[in-house]
C-alpha cells in the first residue's frame, strides 16, 4: 500500500528559515526541529546542531559513503568536522508521516560541494518527541547524482 503524498515544502538557505539560538528552542513540531537542523547545517552552528539531536546514545547518523555513526560522541564529532566548512544547501521535503512519538521525513538535499559541483542526496530524518520537544533521532543521506564535475567529493 502506498503512503499518501503530501504537498512538497521547500526549505533552503535562500528562503526564510528561522534562526534558532543555541539550545534555547523547544521544537514544538517535527518541522520546527528539522528547520533548526538545516539552519544549523547552513550556518555551521554546532551548538544548535547538538541541541536538535536527541540527548541519548541511541542516535544514528549515516553520511554518504561513511559507516554508521551511533551515539552522541560519534554523531556530534562528525557534525563538528562538517560544520567547519558547511556547503551551500537547499532542502526539499518530499514526504512525511507522523505518529504520537515519532515522525519520519523523506526529502532531498542539494549541496554545492565545489565550483560548479552540486550533489543531490536523498534524506531520511526520524524525529522523536521528548519532554523538551521534538529532536532528531536519525539522519541518513545517500547520494542520488552529482551535477557537473567529475568524481564526487565527500559531502557530509
Amino acid at each position: 500500500m502506498n503512503a499518501p503524498q503530501i504537498p512538497t515544502a521547500t526549505h533552503s538557505t535562500s528562503c526564510s528559515i528561522p534562526s534558532y539560538e543555541s539550545g534555547s528552542m523547544m521544537y514544538a513540531t517535527p518541522k520546527d526541529a528539522e528547520l533548526a537542523f538545516y539552519d544549523a547545517f547552513a550556518r555551521g552552528d554546532i551548538e544548535t546542531m547538538r541541541a536538535v539531536w536527541l540527548d541519548e546514545d541511541s542516535i544514528i547518523c549515516l553520511h554518504p559513503g561513511s559507516d554508521i555513526l551511533e551515539g552522541r560522541a560519534a554523531v556530534h564529532a562528525s557534525w563538528e568536522e562538517i560544520l567547519q566548512n558547511p556547503p551551500a544547501l537547499r532542502y526539499e521535503l518530499q514526504w512525511r508521516s507522523q505518529g504520537p512519538l515519532l515522525a519520519v521525513h523523506v526529502g532531498r538535499e542539494w549541496l554545492t560541494t565545489g565550483v560548479d559541483q552540486t550533489a543531490v542526496l536523498a534524506t531520511t530524518n526520524v524525529l522523536q518527541i521528548t519532554a523538551e520537544g521534538w529532536r532528531m533521532l536519525l539522519h541518513q543521506a545517500a547520494g542520488l547524482r552529482l551535477h557537473e564535475g567529475s568524481d564526487p567529493a565527500p559531502v557530509h
